[in-house]
């Protein structure tokens, strides 16, 4: 299998800059967890996506698409997504980033059908588990 280009965690900090807006522990995690990512994502997110860590009771993560912020992207997580077992952190910053790199509708602000979110769900489940499975190696 082809080796894809990764960033390791410098690269990752130092490409998001001004893009990841979270509190220490949180940026920890989701600069780890973008190093498990091809270096074409993160290079599309630097240039197109803010993520951030809002306090938002009940929310544990959220890909806004960018028409939705004329043409600026946002991906949202709560702090509490922080407080869970590193791997199930890991797991929900690679699926808000699938969403992200598959230009995703968002139920919540799109008004897609079940059937569409069900489809959409899979896909981000199945490139999230990919991008994890690929950087092992």
């Amino acid at each position: 299998m082809k080796q894809v280009p990764r960033y390791d965690a410098e690269e990752v900090h130092h490409a998001l800059d001004e893009n990841l807006r979270a509190y220490d522990d949180a940026k920890a995690a989701i600069v780890h967890a973008l190093t498990k990512v091809p270096s074409r994502v993160v290079d599309s997110l630097a240039s197109k996506c803010l993520i951030i860590v809002p306090s938002v009771v009940g929310l544990r993560g959220i890909h806004i698409p960018h028409k939705v912020l004329l043409g600026n992207e946002v991906i949202a997580f709560a702090e509490r997504v922080f407080d869970l077992p590193d791997d199930e952190t890991e797991r929900l910053i690679l699926h808000q980033v699938a969403h992200f790199w598959l230009k995703h509708k968002s139920a919540a602000l799109e008004g897609i059908s079940k059937g569409e979110v069900e489809q959409q769900e899979k896909e981000a489940d199945e490139l999230a588990a990919r991008w994890k499975n690929e950087a092992k190696g």
